[in-house]
C-alpha cells in the first residue's frame, strides 16, 4: 500500500505511527486488501442476505452456574481491595 495513502489514512484517524512503521503496516494493510478480494471471487448467487438473526433459531448453551474459587486471585490483581470484606475499592464519583 502506498506510504502517503497510510499517512493521510492515520492522520484521518488521529494515529500518530511512526515512518519506520508504516512499511509493516503497508504490508499488513494490502495483505487484508487481497484477503478481501479473494472474498468477492465467491459465488453468493444462493445466499440469502441475512437480515437479522432473531428470525433464525440460534444454537444455545445450557445456562450453568459455576464457581471458579478464584475469588482471591481476582482480587490479588485489583489495585485496592477492602481486604475484610473482600470486595474492590473504588474511588468515589458522586458526593
Amino acid at each position: 500500500m502506498d506510504i502517503q495513502k497510510l499517512k493521510g489514512l492515520a492522520h484521518l484517524a488521529r494515529i500518530e505511527i511512526s515512518d519506520s512503521e508504516l512499511v509493516k503496516t503497508g504490508q499488513e494493510m494490502q495483505s487484508i486488501l487481497n484477503w478481501v478480494e479473494q472474498l468477492k471471487e465467491l459465488d453468493t448467487s444462493n445466499v440469502e442476505p441475512l437480515l437479522s438473526t432473531a428470525q433464525h433459531n440460534l444454537p444455545r448453551r445450557e445456562d450453568i452456574v459455576k464457581t471458579h474459587g478464584q475469588r482471591q486471585a481476582v482480587l490479588d490483581n485489583a489495585p485496592d481491595t477492602d481486604s475484610e470484606e473482600h470486595f474492590f475499592a473504588v474511588p468515589k464519583v458522586v458526593e
